[in-house]
C-alpha cells in the first residue's frame, strides 16, 4: 500500500508540500517543510477509520469477488467482525468510492459481455401478453358417478379447449 501511495505523489495537507520523508516507527510520511504527519490511510477510503486495513482489504476482495453483490450482513460473516453497523458503512464507503472511479471511465466502440441480465420496462398489457400460455379460468364441469373434472386454467395446447385432468375408470387414456 505504501509503494501504491508514493506513485500518486504524498501531499501535505498542510503546506501542501510534496517532499515527505518515512517514518518507519509510525507508519506514516512526514513533510520535509512543516513535520506534518500523513498516515497510510490518509486520503483514501479508510481515513478516519479504527478498522484494521486488512479487514478493508478483505471487504473490497469480497465484494468485487461476488457477481450478485453481498449483503452487509453476508460480509460482516466472512470478515468476521461483531458490529453490524460498522460493516454497513464500510460497505457504503467502498460502493461511493466504486462509484466515483466509474464516473471516470466511458465505454466507447465495441462492447462484449459475457454474461448479463438486463430488463426493459414493459407496461401492463405487453407483459400479460409475454407469460407462457394464457391463464383463463375454465368451467368446472360436473357430471354424474365418476364425472369427468376440470381444473383452472389447463388448456389443451392443440386446440385451446379445456383439458380434462380426471376422467372416469376404464375410460381409457386421456
Amino acid at each position: 500500500m505504501r509503494g501504491a501511495r508514493e506513485k500518486e505523489v504524498v501531499v501535505c495537507k498542510n503546506c501542501m508540500g510534496t517532499e515527505h520523508y518515512w517514518l518507519k516507527a509510525k507508519w506514516a510520511w512526514q513533510c520535509a517543510g512543516c513535520d506534518f504527519r500523513t498516515s497510510l490511510r490518509s486520503g483514501t477510503v479508510m481515513e478516519n477509520s479504527n478498522l484494521p486495513v486488512r479487514k478493508w482489504y478483505l471487504a473490497m476482495a469480497f465484494m468485487t469477488f461476488t457477481k450478485k453483490g453481498m449483503s452487509a450482513k453476508e460480509l460482516q460473516k466472512q470478515i468476521g467482525h461483531k458490529r453490524y453497523n460498522t460493516v454497513w458503512s464500510l460497505m457504503h464507503r467502498i460502493r461511493a468510492a466504486m462509484g466515483k472511479r466509474d464516473d471516470l471511465y466511458g465505454l466507447e466502440g465495441m462492447i462484449e459481455f459475457d454474461e448479463g441480465h438486463f430488463e426493459k420496462a414493459t407496461d401492463e398489457g405487453e407483459r400479460r401478453q409475454l407469460k407462457r400460455g394464457a391463464w383463463e379460468p375454465a368451467p368446472i364441469q360436473r357430471g354424474g358417478h365418476g364425472g369427468v373434472h376440470q381444473a383452472r386454467g389447463h388448456r389443451d395446447r392443440q386446440n385451446g379447449q379445456p383439458r380434462s385432468l380426471l376422467q372416469d375408470e376404464g375410460a381409457g387414456d386421456p
